[in-house]
């Protein structure tokens, strides 16, 4: 029986072709719209509690 071992020598096994990364970025998107969602949602079940609430960055200083 042939037993397959991870290799952490420290070289790196990334896969960098066209379709992995197209994954990628449509992934890391996917997941920087939910977040921004649940964000507003909480910000706007905060602010409908009467809490006094703003986002760093997002208004005048």
């Amino acid at each position: 029986m042939t037993m397959i071992t991870p290799d952490f020598s420290g070289q790196s096994h990334e896969v960098h072709d066209a379709i992995t990364e197209l994954l990628r970025v449509h992934a890391r998107h996917l997941i920087a719209t939910a977040l921004e969602v649940e964000v507003t949602e909480m910000v706007n079940e905060l602010k409908s509690a009467g809490r006094d609430v703003v986002r760093n960055g997002y208004l005048p200083e």
